[in-house]
């Protein structure tokens, strides 16, 4: 399993990268099988490939991380396939206002961030799920940068 942050190239994912100063929009979790569970547009899905939501020539960082428990993960990772995704939150890095919700919806990077907590890696010290954003994923120091991968 590995920590996907993808360099997004549409519109939403340049306003993302511009407002958190970051050259990632979104992270996803890579699963052994190679298939991708994401909070995107529509919900949190699995999905075949890195590839299968994004945009051709998109750029991917791939990160290796050190799981105790990959079960538990993996588990937190599969029960919240289907979940609703957090719109608001995106509006959230702009206005900086506070979520209410904290897990009835998830946007990419709270859902990465959980599923490490869940797993017992806390990426981030002192930082709330609902405040870490892709480039935040991407700081943390037990994140070990592997290679970048290109969607087709």
């Amino acid at each position: 399993m590995e920590i996907l942050l993808y360099c997004g190239i549409g519109t939403i994912s340049k306003l993302i990268r511009w407002q958190t100063r970051s050259k990632w929009s979104h992270a996803a979790m890579l699963l052994d099988d190679g298939s991708v569970i994401e909070a995107w547009v529509g919900g949190v899905k699995k999905s075949p490939s890195i590839s299968t939501l994004h945009n051709p020539g998109t750029r991917v960082d791939v990160f290796d991380f050190k799981l105790s428990d990959k079960e538990k993960c993996l588990s937190y990772l599969y029960s919240k396939v289907g979940a609703r995704y957090d719109y608001r939150s995106i509006f959230r890095f702009l206005s900086r206002s506070s979520k209410n919700d904290p897990e009835e919806s998830l946007f990419c990077s709270e859902l990465i961030f959980n599923a490490s907590l869940a797993g017992g890696l806390r990426l981030l010290d002192r930082i709330p799920a609902r405040m870490v954003s892709p480039a935040l994923i991407g700081l943390s120091p037990h994140l070990k940068y592997l290679r970048t991968m290109v969607t087709k």
